[in-house]
């Protein structure tokens, strides 16, 4: 780990090459086991740069014809969707999230 920490403090923009910089994690016996892990994080980190760069916006709406629905879910409705009956749409700014559990027994299970 300590190889692609240096390597991340070495390069800059300009220098960085992504090949390069998985490669090591290939050399490494314990960090090969985990590579899924360095591309999960390569992702995440990708989309979360591209999301915040381009100012995203998301919309979450619902067809009003269809609100009958709410008294349902309301609670859920109000406090996850931030939509009621009386507000049929609802606009934020896109933010990406990576979560990660650990489970002991197969050395990281992510969810």
């Amino acid at each position: 780990m300590s190889s692609a920490l240096a390597y991340c403090n070495e390069n800059d923009t300009n220098t960085f090459q992504l090949n390069e910089f998985i490669a090591l994690f290939w050399a490494e016996a314990g960090l090969k086991r985990s590579i899924d892990k360095i591309y999960e994080i390569i992702v995440f980190s990708l989309f979360s740069a591209v999301t915040e760069a381009l100012d995203l916006r998301i919309e979450v709406s619902y067809n009003p014809e269809k609100a009958n629905i709410l008294t349902d879910f309301q609670d859920f409705a109000e406090n996850i969707l931030s939509l009621s009956p009386d507000r049929s749409n609802f606009k934020t700014r896109a933010k990406i999230y990576r979560v990660g559990v650990t489970n002991a027994a197969d050395r990281g299970l992510d969810m």
